[in-house]
């Protein structure tokens, strides 16, 4: 299983997930996987340089736009592929 929080963002504030990974974080082990979409935005921060560029990935304070869509989708694949998440259904 792969939980995914969900971060939000409006212009001017901070990114945030108000707990999520943490709540989550008691689930992750053998059983659950995480992807974090803070985690996601704030690398997108780092190689973008600005936390302004998050405007191209959200619609609003919440819901994503398709290039951040693609940007998780994309993090979501890596994670399948290079995980022990598959290792179940390969055996």
């Amino acid at each position: 299983m792969l939980l995914l929080t969900q971060a939000t963002w409006e212009e001017g504030s901070d990114l945030t997930d108000n707990g999520l990974d943490g709540m989550a974080s008691a689930w992750i082990g053998k059983t659950f996987g995480l992807l974090s979409m803070k985690t996601v935005m704030e690398s997108y921060v780092r190689e973008k340089g600005s936390v302004s560029s998050l405007q191209g990935l959200y619609a609003d304070g919440a819901h994503l736009k398709f290039p951040g869509h693609t940007l998780m989708a994309q993090h979501l694949t890596d994670l399948i592929i290079n995980s022990k998440l598959t290792q179940k259904s390969q055996e």
